[in-house]
């Protein structure tokens, strides 16, 4: 009996011990298989020119046993581009963007990294160009194209006579007059002198930090309207020699002259309300004014007469009722009348009828 309860012991521990085993492998074959299938992603922007190596082995796995898929085409391991298990990519171009993939050798399911490269350049073609030609003049319009990376900086525009010959000046291509930078947000631009009746190429592009991007070409024939070109020759007189540095001077000119004039008007006039304080507060608002108290026409002739009749009284003198009827008009008409002056003229003239 007791050999037969330590032989059920024993084999209920060694179940135990293989059941135990058995799980903890799984959860480890398990947990490596996801560490696998979950694959780093990676994502650059790079310059054309540049170079990149997209590294493989980044966990150490499967060192001597990877290969490179590029949007979902298998690339060839004996190509100079892969050292090591790496992607070297020399001088990258346009053509190189895109999905890379880094997997074992033997099962493409099995994924180590991912790569997603996007490759920044010279700007694209404008759009939309369209050539409005006038005897002496073009009007030349387009619309932005792809800038590809990098914010577009400016756009060039040149030109020059189409069936010139090789060795004539108009055979040169020529900047626009005045020879101004086109600002990114420009859609139009105007080109002057011009020769009537003429066909000219127009060519346009957009510039970013990476250089110059695609070449637009148009054509143009200039008309051939004598009023248009009298007028020209008129108002487009001396443009070709035109520099904006000058006009730039002229209006930095003006604009200083004036902000001269006006602090030097502000400053006399701060001296001349420090001189006069009642300048000062002439000029304040009326609501930092002190306000004033309304009176009535007889208040007024109160404070007017009262004080008449007070000094008379000291001098011995008396009003008359007619006398002061007759104050009261002149007062009212003439708020500067002086009661006693007129008396003191009434007097004298008395004084001198006497003699």
């Amino acid at each position: 009996m007791m050999c037969l309860h330590r032989r059920f012991l024993c084999t209920l521990i060694f179940t135990v011990c293989l059941f135990g085993t058995t799980w903890s492998s799984a959860n480890l074959s398990s947990s490596l298989d996801y560490s696998i299938t979950t694959p780093l992603y990676k994502e650059y922007w790079l310059d054309v020119g540049t170079n990149i190596t997209l590294v493989c082995n980044l966990s150490n796995l499967y060192p001597n046993s990877t290969q490179w898929i590029r949007d979902g085409q298998h690339r060839d391991q004996a190509t100079e581009f892969i050292r090591d298990g790496n992607f070297v990519i020399l001088n990258v171009t346009k053509d190189n963007e895109g999905h890379y993939t880094c997997t074992d050798g033997d099962d493409d399911t099995t994924v180590f990294v991912k790569y997603r490269l996007h490759v920044r350049q010279s700007p694209g073609p404008v759009k939309d160009v369209k050539v409005v030609a006038r005897s002496v003049m073009a009007y030349i319009m387009w619309s932005p194209g792809d800038s590809r990376g990098y914010d577009i900086t400016n756009y060039t525009v040149q030109y020059r006579v189409k069936y010139a010959a090789l060795s004539h000046e108009g055979n040169l291509w020529q900047h626009i007059h005045p020879n101004i930078e086109l600002k990114p947000t420009s859609t139009f631009v105007d080109i002057y002198l011009l020769e009537p009746n003429t066909s000219y190429v127009f060519r346009i592009w957009a510039n970013n930090k990476l250089g110059a991007g695609e070449i637009v070409q148009v054509e143009a024939l200039t008309k051939h309207d004598n009023t248009e070109i009298q007028l020209a020759r008129h108002l487009l007189i001396g443009l070709e020699d035109f520099d904006t540095r000058i006009w730039l001077a002229a209006v930095t000119f003006v604009m200083t002259t004036l902000l001269i004039l006006v602090i030097a008007i502000l400053w006399l006039f701060l001296r001349e309300c420090h001189r006069s304080p009642s300048l000062l507060s002439s000029t304040l608002p009326l609501r930092l004014r002190k306000p004033r108290l309304l009176r009535t026409p007889a208040e007024l002739l109160k404070r007017r007469i009262r004080p008449k009749l007070t000094e008379s009284s000291r001098r011995g003198d008396s009003f008359s009722s007619d006398e002061i009827i007759e104050l009261v008009p002149n007062i009212i008409c003439n708020p500067t009348f002086d009661g006693d002056a007129s008396s003191r003229g009434n007097n004298a003239a008395d004084d001198g009828s006497h003699l």
